[in-house]
Protein backbone atom coordinates (compact mmCIF):
# COMPACT_ATOMS: atom_id res chain seq x y z
CA UNK A 1 0.00 0.00 0.00
CA UNK A 2 2.68 2.46 0.75
CA UNK A 3 4.17 1.66 -2.35
CA UNK A 4 1.28 2.28 -4.39
CA UNK A 5 1.04 5.42 -2.58
CA UNK A 6 4.17 6.59 -3.21
CA UNK A 7 4.21 5.79 -7.11
CA UNK A 8 0.91 8.03 -7.58
CA UNK A 9 2.72 10.81 -5.68
CA UNK A 10 5.78 10.64 -7.48
CA UNK A 11 4.07 10.67 -10.81
CA UNK A 12 2.21 13.93 -9.86
CA UNK A 13 5.34 15.66 -9.48
CA UNK A 14 7.37 17.90 -12.29
CA UNK A 15 6.57 16.94 -16.02
CA UNK A 16 8.11 18.57 -19.06
CA UNK A 17 8.14 21.72 -16.53
CA UNK A 18 5.09 21.64 -15.29
CA UNK A 19 2.74 20.42 -12.05
CA UNK A 20 0.66 17.13 -13.20
CA UNK A 21 -1.82 17.25 -10.69
CA UNK A 22 -3.25 13.56 -10.04
CA UNK A 23 -6.75 13.36 -11.07
CA UNK A 24 -10.07 13.17 -9.55
CA UNK A 25 -9.50 8.85 -10.04
CA UNK A 26 -6.02 9.00 -8.34
CA UNK A 27 -7.06 10.88 -5.49
CA UNK A 28 -10.00 8.98 -4.74
CA UNK A 29 -7.63 5.87 -4.77
CA UNK A 30 -5.23 7.38 -2.68
CA UNK A 31 -8.04 8.75 -0.23
CA UNK A 32 -9.41 4.92 0.11
CA UNK A 33 -6.16 3.49 0.35
CA UNK A 34 -5.31 6.16 3.31
CA UNK A 35 -9.05 5.66 4.90
CA UNK A 36 -8.56 2.02 4.78
CA UNK A 37 -5.37 2.02 6.85
CA UNK A 38 -7.06 4.82 8.58
CA UNK A 39 -9.68 2.27 9.84
CA UNK A 40 -7.23 -0.51 10.74
CA UNK A 41 -5.21 1.86 13.14
CA UNK A 42 -2.08 1.39 10.30
CA UNK A 43 -0.95 4.24 9.79
CA UNK A 44 2.17 4.22 11.54
CA UNK A 45 2.88 1.48 9.56
CA UNK A 46 3.16 3.99 6.63
CA UNK A 47 6.71 5.26 5.72
CA UNK A 48 7.43 8.62 6.81
CA UNK A 49 9.00 9.45 3.48
CA UNK A 50 5.79 8.47 1.80
CA UNK A 51 3.45 10.21 3.66
CA UNK A 52 6.26 13.42 3.26
CA UNK A 53 5.76 13.15 -0.33
CA UNK A 54 1.92 12.88 -0.59
CA UNK A 55 1.70 15.71 1.85
CA UNK A 56 4.31 17.90 -0.06
CA UNK A 57 2.78 17.38 -3.16
CA UNK A 58 -0.77 18.78 -1.74
CA UNK A 59 1.01 21.98 -0.10
CA UNK A 60 2.26 22.39 -3.55
CA UNK A 61 -1.25 21.90 -5.14
CA UNK A 62 -2.74 24.35 -2.96
CA UNK A 63 -0.38 27.28 -3.28
CA UNK A 64 -0.88 26.75 -6.62
CA UNK A 65 -4.92 26.79 -6.89
CA UNK A 66 -4.05 30.14 -4.48
CA UNK A 67 -1.92 31.74 -6.90
CA UNK A 68 -3.62 30.73 -10.08
CA UNK A 69 -6.66 32.79 -11.67
CA UNK A 70 -9.96 31.30 -10.97
CA UNK A 71 -11.67 31.74 -13.86
CA UNK A 72 -14.82 33.62 -13.09
CA UNK A 73 -18.22 33.26 -14.03
CA UNK A 74 -18.71 36.27 -15.47
CA UNK A 75 -20.71 36.69 -19.36
CA UNK A 76 -19.64 40.61 -19.55
CA UNK A 77 -18.56 39.61 -22.98
CA UNK A 78 -21.57 40.10 -25.19
CA UNK A 79 -19.74 38.70 -28.11
CA UNK A 80 -19.47 35.57 -27.14
CA UNK A 81 -22.08 32.74 -28.19
CA UNK A 82 -23.79 29.80 -26.16
CA UNK A 83 -21.73 27.34 -27.15
CA UNK A 84 -18.77 29.75 -25.95
CA UNK A 85 -20.63 30.09 -22.78
CA UNK A 86 -21.18 26.74 -22.06
CA UNK A 87 -17.54 25.90 -22.48
CA UNK A 88 -16.45 28.70 -20.54
CA UNK A 89 -18.91 26.69 -17.31
CA UNK A 90 -17.17 23.83 -17.92
CA UNK A 91 -13.59 24.88 -17.56
CA UNK A 92 -14.72 26.53 -14.22
CA UNK A 93 -16.51 24.17 -13.07
CA UNK A 94 -13.94 21.90 -13.70
CA UNK A 95 -10.98 23.77 -12.01
CA UNK A 96 -13.21 23.81 -8.82
CA UNK A 97 -13.77 20.37 -8.64
CA UNK A 98 -9.99 19.56 -9.21
CA UNK A 99 -9.58 22.50 -6.34
CA UNK A 100 -11.89 20.60 -3.97
CA UNK A 101 -11.06 17.15 -4.85
CA UNK A 102 -7.74 18.07 -3.44
CA UNK A 103 -9.36 19.89 -0.60
CA UNK A 104 -11.26 16.25 0.49
CA UNK A 105 -8.27 14.58 0.59
CA UNK A 106 -6.19 16.97 2.69
CA UNK A 107 -8.53 17.24 5.62
CA UNK A 108 -8.87 13.19 5.28
CA UNK A 109 -5.30 13.02 6.01
CA UNK A 110 -5.88 15.66 8.69
CA UNK A 111 -8.56 13.09 10.73
CA UNK A 112 -6.40 10.30 10.54
CA UNK A 113 -6.56 7.66 12.87
CA UNK A 114 -2.88 7.05 14.50
CA UNK A 115 -1.65 9.91 12.70
CA UNK A 116 1.16 11.86 14.37
CA UNK A 117 -0.14 15.19 13.89
CA UNK A 118 3.25 16.99 13.52
CA UNK A 119 3.63 15.07 10.74
CA UNK A 120 0.75 17.32 9.15
CA UNK A 121 1.92 20.73 8.47
CA UNK A 122 -0.55 23.94 9.75
CA UNK A 123 0.00 25.33 6.83
CA UNK A 124 -1.20 22.61 4.91
CA UNK A 125 -4.34 23.16 6.68
CA UNK A 126 -4.98 27.12 6.73
CA UNK A 127 -4.16 26.30 2.38
CA UNK A 128 -7.03 23.89 2.24
CA UNK A 129 -9.50 25.62 3.93
CA UNK A 130 -8.04 28.98 1.87
CA UNK A 131 -8.90 27.09 -1.41
CA UNK A 132 -12.42 25.71 -0.07
CA UNK A 133 -13.35 28.87 1.21
CA UNK A 134 -12.14 30.78 -2.02
CA UNK A 135 -13.77 28.16 -4.35
CA UNK A 136 -16.75 28.21 -2.44
CA UNK A 137 -17.48 31.84 -2.13
CA UNK A 138 -16.45 32.78 -5.76
CA UNK A 139 -17.13 30.00 -7.93
CA UNK A 140 -20.02 27.60 -6.11
CA UNK A 141 -22.41 30.37 -4.95
CA UNK A 142 -22.47 32.55 -7.62
CA UNK A 143 -23.30 29.67 -9.72
CA UNK A 144 -26.13 28.53 -8.06
CA UNK A 145 -27.90 31.65 -7.10
CA UNK A 146 -27.73 33.18 -10.82
CA UNK A 147 -30.75 35.18 -11.65
CA UNK A 148 -33.58 33.05 -13.42
CA UNK A 149 -34.45 35.38 -15.72
CA UNK A 150 -32.65 37.31 -18.67
CA UNK A 151 -32.78 40.32 -16.97
CA UNK A 152 -29.61 41.58 -18.30
CA UNK A 153 -27.97 41.47 -15.28
CA UNK A 154 -24.42 39.82 -14.56
CA UNK A 155 -24.18 36.56 -15.35
CA UNK A 156 -27.59 35.77 -16.43
CA UNK A 157 -26.59 34.64 -19.62
CA UNK A 158 -23.93 32.51 -17.93
CA UNK A 159 -26.92 31.28 -15.66
CA UNK A 160 -28.80 30.05 -18.91
CA UNK A 161 -26.10 28.05 -20.36
CA UNK A 162 -26.03 26.19 -17.28
CA UNK A 163 -29.53 25.50 -16.32
CA UNK A 164 -29.87 24.84 -19.86
CA UNK A 165 -27.72 22.26 -20.00
CA UNK A 166 -27.80 19.11 -18.40
CA UNK A 167 -23.81 18.20 -18.62
CA UNK A 168 -23.15 21.61 -16.90
CA UNK A 169 -26.03 20.90 -13.79
CA UNK A 170 -24.74 17.41 -13.34
CA UNK A 171 -20.89 19.19 -12.45
CA UNK A 172 -22.79 21.76 -10.18
CA UNK A 173 -24.60 19.19 -8.43
CA UNK A 174 -21.29 17.34 -7.98
CA UNK A 175 -19.76 20.23 -6.40
CA UNK A 176 -22.42 20.50 -4.07
CA UNK A 177 -21.59 16.85 -3.21
CA UNK A 178 -18.17 17.10 -2.63
CA UNK A 179 -19.08 20.59 -0.75
CA UNK A 180 -20.82 18.32 1.37
CA UNK A 181 -18.61 15.59 1.93
CA UNK A 182 -15.51 18.01 2.77
CA UNK A 183 -17.79 19.50 5.52
CA UNK A 184 -18.59 16.26 6.87
CA UNK A 185 -14.78 15.65 7.31
CA UNK A 186 -14.39 18.78 9.05
CA UNK A 187 -16.66 18.42 11.87
CA UNK A 188 -15.09 15.29 12.10
CA UNK A 189 -11.87 17.08 13.15
CA UNK A 190 -10.69 17.43 16.82
CA UNK A 191 -10.83 21.22 16.77
CA UNK A 192 -8.11 21.53 19.55
CA UNK A 193 -5.70 20.40 16.37
CA UNK A 194 -6.33 23.57 14.92
CA UNK A 195 -5.26 26.66 14.91
CA UNK A 196 -6.88 30.45 15.68
CA UNK A 197 -5.90 30.93 12.08
CA UNK A 198 -7.58 27.72 10.77
CA UNK A 199 -10.46 28.19 13.12
CA UNK A 200 -11.28 31.54 11.53
CA UNK A 201 -11.06 30.15 7.99
CA UNK A 202 -13.18 27.73 8.90
CA UNK A 203 -15.96 30.29 10.33
CA UNK A 204 -15.98 31.89 7.43
CA UNK A 205 -16.77 29.35 5.26
CA UNK A 206 -19.62 28.47 7.50
CA UNK A 207 -21.15 31.58 7.20
CA UNK A 208 -20.72 31.57 3.60
CA UNK A 209 -22.64 28.54 3.59
CA UNK A 210 -25.17 28.86 6.19
CA UNK A 211 -26.27 32.37 4.20
CA UNK A 212 -26.67 31.04 0.87
CA UNK A 213 -29.75 32.47 -0.57
CA UNK A 214 -32.45 29.18 -1.50
CA UNK A 215 -35.05 31.72 -3.26
CA UNK A 216 -33.10 31.75 -6.57
CA UNK A 217 -31.29 28.70 -7.38
CA UNK A 218 -29.99 27.42 -10.55
CA UNK A 219 -30.67 23.88 -9.12
CA UNK A 220 -33.46 24.05 -7.05
CA UNK A 221 -33.84 24.47 -3.19
CA UNK A 222 -32.69 20.91 -2.10
CA UNK A 223 -28.98 21.68 -2.86
CA UNK A 224 -29.32 25.36 -1.23
CA UNK A 225 -30.57 23.33 1.79
CA UNK A 226 -28.06 20.64 1.66
CA UNK A 227 -25.32 23.30 1.76
CA UNK A 228 -26.78 25.82 4.38
CA UNK A 229 -26.97 22.43 6.96
CA UNK A 230 -23.39 21.92 6.60
CA UNK A 231 -22.94 25.54 6.94
CA UNK A 232 -24.87 25.27 10.69
CA UNK A 233 -22.80 21.68 11.46
CA UNK A 234 -19.29 23.70 10.62
CA UNK A 235 -20.80 26.79 12.69
CA UNK A 236 -21.59 24.41 15.60
CA UNK A 237 -17.91 23.00 15.57
CA UNK A 238 -16.20 26.57 15.77
CA UNK A 239 -18.06 28.13 18.57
Amino acid sequence: MSQYMENRTKNAFELGGRMAYLSSVELKQVGHAFEDLSKKDLLAEVQVDTLSELLKYLDIAMSDFIEAETPLLDDSDTSQDDQTMREKASCCLDSVAQGLDHVGLSIMIFNGNGLLQYLFPEELLVTSLTVFKSHLETILAPAMQFPKANSGLKNSRMHSAIVSDERLKTKLLSLVRITGEICERLCRSDRADMSDGAIVKLAYTAFSLFFIDSSDMALGPTEAESLKRSGSSLLRMVC
